[in-house]
């Protein structure tokens, strides 16, 4: 429902006052969020997030989301997508003659408190200084207006994303808090998609085959998610729990893909390294139309992803391979535009870790003297494409692998922008490492795939597989482990 399409009713006007009116009786219950530009950009919905409590979009904080606006990048669209919302409202609250809205209409009952388009602080207090830094700015409006509306607000608060400005608030006194909504409080408990028991079948009241191979338990609930691995210590034998009911669990089992027989595009999962072996099950299960695969650095999530992708193509499952990165670097130089040649040239830099796997892969089949290495080249000059998440907006993927690299610099919005992309015939698939995160005011608990997995865990066609061993090398291995 738009904003701007709100029906102009006139009891607006008197329902906030005696909504006022109520807060003045009862003393002050309600808290008033002041939102800094950085929250509007990671959630163009924010102010429909803060419950019962009301909200305050400061004018400096319009001219900053103008500033962002222009361009094609997601902040642009975000920016757009914000400042639409916010001059529909208050259109219709200017309209009524009124200064400030009930979010209750606009946010279909997700929020119950009112957004000020306006605040008078009094004493000459100016809250629209155009030659203020936006952050001092934000500091003196909150400090304002958690002095002139103390009897009416329990408190007043600014929300940010940006550290130096929560901190600065708080060494001058001033309320200030993160922004919450989207965040994943304990970022160590997130799924992690392969388990390790004793017995798997402990518990269990009896078993029985099924004609294609597969294990069924019946009795109490196992403390397992679909598409869960789970590596029985006792018979070293690797599952996928496949189905979970209330009194019953169907597993397959898992090849531990590191003999020559289960290669996938001449690569192997290294001995020992169970989450590998984990990783391709899913990566080539067609049934598994998403899936995440998070890891530190050099744990081969781009590697196998590559490999599982061209098997698949070549099996004429599939009929192209997307690859698609969030073109963030670590200096925060995203517009491709400032880079030297022509189209090809200037993705070239972006493309370098899948080209870097993709060297690994031919490199197998040229020491396994596999003449297949030509279908590879085939594949990877006509059947690939690199594609900037800047400009996905719109596109329909229709029977592609679509591999999503850098994930975790897509906040929650983003990601869902990007995953809304698939068409139902494609495959798609995450590599994340939370522990490099570029995006500014994004971090471990508010990227949108700790968010995602957090939330897809139990999706009969989601699998989600933790990789934790670096195999890059000695140097790799501990730099991963120690810093």
């Amino acid at each position: 429902m738009s904003v701007v399409s709100i029906a102009r009713n006139r009891s607006q006007t008197s329902a906030s006052k005696r909504r006022l009116a109520a807060v003045k009786a009862s003393g002050p219950t309600k808290k008033l969020y002041v939102l800094d530009t950085c929250v509007h950009l990671v959630d163009p919905l924010a102010v429909f997030h803060f419950e019962e409590h009301d909200v305050f979009t400061p004018l400096c904080v319009v001219r900053q989301l103008d500033d962002f606006k222009k361009g094609n990048n997601e902040l642009a669209y975000f920016a757009r997508e914000a400042t639409r919302n916010i001059e529909g409202m208050a259109n219709v609250a200017y309209t009524q003659g009124d200064i400030n809205m009930l979010l209750e209409q606009p946010s279909e009952g997700k929020a119950t408190g009112t957004i000020h388009f306006q605040l008078d602080v009094g004493n000459g207090g100016n809250l629209n200084a155009v030659n203020v830094n936006v952050d001092d700015q934000l500091l003196r409006i909150t400090d304002l207006i958690a002095r002139r509306f103390r009897k009416q607000y329990r408190d007043v608060i600014l929300v940010t994303r940006d550290t130096n400005l929560r901190l600065r608030a708080l060494m001058q006194g001033i309320s200030a808090e993160d922004y919450q909504y989207d965040r994943v409080d304990d970022v160590d408990a997130v799924y992690h998609g392969v388990a390790r028991v004793a017995d798997i079948f402990e518990g269990a009241q009896s078993t029985n085959e099924t004609k294609d191979g597969n294990i069924v338990m019946h009795g109490p609930r196992a403390p397992y998610h679909c598409n869960e691995h789970v590596y029985d210590e006792d018979s070293k034998k690797l599952y996928r729990v496949v189905d979970i009911g209330a009194h019953h669990m169907e597993v397959h089992k898992v090849p531990l893909r590191t003999e020559k027989s289960h290669a996938v595009a001449g690569i192997l999962a290294r001995k020992g390294n169970l989450e590998q072996s984990a990783a391709l099950d899913v990566l080539l299960d067609e049934n598994i139309r998403c899936l995440s695969l998070q890891g530190r650095l050099g744990t081969g999530k781009t590697l196998l992803a590559l490999a599982a992708a061209i098997k698949l193509v070549l099996e004429g499952k599939y009929e192209e391979i997307i690859y698609i990165r969030s073109v963030v670097s670590a200096d925060q130089h995203e517009e491709l535009g400032f880079l030297p040649g022509d189209a090809s040239a200037k993705t070239e830099p972006w493309k370098a870790p899948i080209m870097d796997s993709l060297h690994e892969i031919k490199k197998a089949y040229v020491q396994a003297k596999d003449t297949r290495i030509v279908d590879v080249n085939e594949v990877m000059n006509e059947k690939f494409s690199f594609q900037p998440i800047a400009f996905i907006r719109g596109r329909t993927l229709h029977d592609s692998i679509v591999i999503i690299d850098e994930a975790q610099n897509l906040g929650r919005g983003t990601l869902k922008t990007v995953l809304g992309r698939t068409g139902e015939s494609s495959k798609v698939i995450l590599l994340s490492d939370v522990s490099q995160i570029d995006t500014p005011y994004l971090d471990a608990h508010s990227s949108g795939v700790t968010h995602f997995v957090t939330k897809a865990r139990n999706v009969d066609f989601y699998a989600s597989v933790t990789l934790m061993q670096c195999e890059r090398g000695r140097v790799a291995k501990f730099i991963s482990e120690t810093l």
